[in-house]
């Protein structure tokens, strides 16, 4: 019978067959969860020492699934979001009909207030403004009624009327009839008005007519004195002044 022997070829194939054999015999080896270095052993702790303490620390827990059964309910502005389909009414929020009614209760209440305080709207400035400008207007237009000229002595005292105004045609000094006293003296051509006062109805005197005929005019002017008459002094006149100066 011939001696057999093993050839390199035979041991790589036995060696791998082997192998093979091995493999669905043993299990390879594996980390532990969360550890880069620690392997698993045989024994039902398959997790390191700080994830076993953190899943003993979280204690026992059940959750079904169900919106219910949630702790820490999300909420909008403090309200808490209820389960199923949500309305802005349901979320605590304002609907566009609920900010307007709000906006016009608003303005109405601020309105109120306003109005508490004795302030006016503008329709009612505007019809104060407009009463106070004809009552203004109407015055205004009744305020003087020019009644002609007279002479001082000639002004009435009775049938009179305030407002009534009246050229002085005289000079004049006023007496206890007039606002500022007796004894104030006034040229011709001044005005008087009749007003009412705290003693009765006086005569206050108005600005007047000024008589400017002792005033020369502009033509008046040229017929004395042209600035074309006008020339100026030579040195030897200014010079024969001093001479005469130092002979006297």
């Amino acid at each position: 019978m011939a001696t057999k022997f093993i050839s390199l070829e035979n041991l790589t194939s036995y060696t791998s067959q082997l192998l093979t054999r091995l493999k669905t015999l043993f299990v390879q080896r594996e980390l532990k969860t969360g550890s880069t270095d620690t392997y698993k052993v045989l024994s039902d702790n398959n997790l390191t020492d700080a994830l076993v303490k953190k899943i003993n620390d979280a204690g026992s827990s059940s959750f079904n699934g169900a919106y219910d059964a949630l702790t820490g309910k999300p909420s909008i502005g403090g309200k808490e979001i209820a389960s199923g389909d949500q309305t802005a009414a349901s979320l605590g929020l304002a609907t566009p009909t609920d900010v307007t009614t709000a906006a016009n209760a608003a303005r109405s209440g601020a309105v109120d207030d306003v109005k508490k305080l004795g302030y006016q709207t503008a329709d009612q400035v505007g019809a104060s403004v407009d009463a106070a400008k004809t009552e203004l207007q109407n015055k205004l237009g009744s305020a003087f009624k020019p009644k002609g000229s007279s002479l001082f002595a000639d002004l009435p005292t009775s049938g009179r009327e305030i407002g009534d105004v009246w050229n002085i045609t005289d000079a004049f000094t006023t007496t206890d009839g007039f606002v500022e006293g007796a004894g104030v003296q006034y040229p011709s051509g001044s005005n008087v008005v009749l007003v009412n006062t705290d003693d009765g109805p006086k005569w206050d005197v108005l600005s007047g007519v000024t008589d400017l005929s002792a005033y020369a005019t502009k033509d008046s002017l040229g017929a004395y004195l042209l600035k074309t008459d006008m020339v100026a002094a030579a040195d030897a006149e200014i010079d024969a002044l001093f001479t005469t100066a130092s002979n006297v």
